[in-house]
């Protein structure tokens, strides 16, 4: 490895590694410091390949992007027929699409210069540093070191990715890097299971059952996905390993509960065993789905399609992402793409399992496992700090095999093509940090907080366009006489994002002007998205307005 090469690696695995331990989470879009770090690491990796390469030679680019260039075009044709409501959305999703494409390439191109090896310590470095971070904020000291991010509850610590389940995927990854460095006689057997056991206390922390799925799964693939084929000593291994995690997991709450200083009831300190949310929304967005069963809703469209049907249902939870991905995929984009990408997924896979080459082949399918099994109980494919490494896993499993490549592209249009993404991805920080600081400003104006300056002037976004009608949405006063446009902006806002305040603007600019069967649908809605209690405090609020201002308000509050 030449220095060059080495630093520029250290630069974009150092970049992951601050992605996963920085501590800003600010709305919006909370995750948006961890991710423009990320794609600043994969374009720096990207450039590297892509500067390695000479004049003459075109940069190939793999058959595992065949299912991302599908989305892409299929978002193309959502754009052309009007089926996307905003089309920062559209330019967003293109934005990770194509930065998936980047990574898938500079996995296929950088297995070499010790790369798989940085990445392995980077993560390993990275879960060690959040375990800390998350013993800080289970026992009360997040407040102390400004690093910290601050957890709502003492349980279930994030550690700075905020996220308890985000934390397990993490710690599961770094298992995975510590396992491959030994197998790569990198770190010892004893400074291994040191490690693993410092790695599945965290695990056990989080109190994450997608993560205590993702250390059995784990264990299975460390015993018997190994290219030399079956060895006992690693399958009772990995059956130790997995009872230890799954005992830390039972164990945890009951031991946090002796240091706090109140203690737990015997039925607080166990492991939450409640079916959870998803289970009462799927079935609702599958009959979402079957609204639009060839084309789908549009990226970013689950609460859009959500909204449909919900009226329907009594009990329900407002949900962005399906928390499935191949639902999540079915929503967006119909049932036909979703089983032919579920299909080319399902041979890819079958394919690269029987032929599993060395242990860099075993890491990447160790970092996809966890992955994957997260991804169809939730949406870490949504964050990029998450969905770009794996992309460069899939790339490793293509590294150096015959008839891979999809596509041949030269030099110049790849650069063309980079270019292009990293001015949009600039328009869009640009767009995002006027935005960020415009919806601090609408959040204190709706809690009547101080006063905005008088000569202040709302930004004006290029590409984040469903940023700006969020923030209008939320300093919008119902009123009769709306203009059919003004409404119109209202509902787009009102269905992207399913948050009761601009529900229930929504709700009420249709009720005062005249759309009675719809207002009572949007109240339906709110009722079954955020439950009774939430529901009783609009209909007071309407009440309110009815006895001041609007009387034709009344007949919605006698219901």
């Amino acid at each position: 490895m030449t220095l060059k090469n080495g630093s520029w690696g250290a630069v974009w695995v150092g970049l992951l590694c601050v992605a996963w331990l920085q501590p800003n989470h600010f709305p919006p879009w909370v995750s948006f410091h961890s991710e423009l770090l990320t794609f600043v690491a994969i374009a720096i990796l990207f450039v590297i390949c892509v500067a390695r390469r000479t004049h003459a030679e075109l940069i190939q680019v793999p058959k595992t992007a065949i299912p991302v260039l599908l989305l892409l075009g299929m978002t193309l044709v959502q754009v052309c027929i009007g089926i996307t409501d905003y089309f920062g959305d559209a330019v967003i999703f293109v934005i990770y699409m194509l930065a998936m494409v980047f990574a898938l390439v500079a996995g296929r191109y950088g297995t070499g210069d010790g790369r798989i090896e940085l990445l392995a310590w980077g993560i390993l470095v990275a879960g060690m540093g959040s375990v800390l971070i998350a013993f800080l904020q289970s026992f009360h000291f997040a407040e102390t070191f400004p690093f910290v991010n601050p957890m709502p509850s003492w349980r279930r610590p994030g550690a700075n990715l905020a996220q308890p389940n985000h934390l397990g995927t993490l710690l599961l990854w770094a298992i995975a890097s510590a396992i491959y460095l030994h197998i790569s006689k990198k770190i010892g057997g004893l400074l291994a299971c040191v490690l693993g056991g410092v790695l599945l206390v965290g695990v056990a922390m989080t109190e994450s059952r997608t993560a205590l799925l993702g250390v059995f799964a784990l264990a299975v693939w460390a015993g018997l996905g190994h290219a030399e084929g079956l060895n006992l000593r690693r399958v009772l291994f990995s059956v130790v390993a997995a009872g230890v995690g799954g005992l830390l997991f039972a164990l945890w709450p009951h031991f946090l509960s002796e240091f706090q200083e109140a203690g737990l009831s015997v039925g607080s300190a166990s492991v939450n065993t409640q079916a959870g949310e998803r289970y009462i929304v799927w079935p609702q967005l599958m009959s979402a789905v079957m609204e639009r069963p060839w084309l789908g809703w549009g990226p970013r469209g689950v609460s859009v399609a959500h909204n449909a049907v919900l009226d329907r249902y009594a009990e329900s939870a407002p949900f962005t992402y399906a928390h499935n991905i191949v639902l999540d995929v079915a929503i967006g984009f119909g049932l036909p793409l979703t089983l032919l990408l579920v299909v080319l997924v399902g041979v890819w896979c079958a394919r690269r399992l029987r032929h599993v080459r060395g242990a860099s082949d075993w890491y990447a399918f160790a970092l996809l496992i966890p992955f994957g099994l997260h991804s169809m109980l939730e949406f870490p494919f949504a964050y990029a700090y998450f969905l770009l490494p794996a992309c460069f896993a899939i790339g490793m499993l293509d590294a150096g095999r015959a008839n891979c490549v999809a596509i041949q592209v030269s030099r110049g249009v790849t650069i063309a093509l980079g270019v292009a993404w990293i001015l949009v991805g600039a328009v869009s920080v640009r767009d995002y940090l006027l935005a960020e600081e415009d919806f601090r400003i609408a959040r204190f104006e709706a809690l009547r907080m101080g006063k905005t300056a008088e000569n202040y002037e709302r930004p004006r976004l290029l590409v984040l366009t469903q940023l700006e009608a969020m923030n209008n949405a939320t300093r919008v006063v119902p009123t009769p006489g709306m203009s059919i446009d003004a409404i119109e902006s209202l509902r787009t806002a009102a269905l992207h994002y399913p948050w009761t305040a601009i529900q229930n603007r929504y709700a009420q600019a249709l009720a005062l002007n005249g759309n009675i069967p719809e207002a009572q649908r949007q109240l339906k809605v709110i009722r079954a998205m955020h439950g009774e209690k939430v529901y009783a405090a609009v209909l007071l609020q309407w009440q309110t307005k009815a006895e001041d201002k609007y009387p034709q308000l009344r007949e919605f509050t006698n219901r």
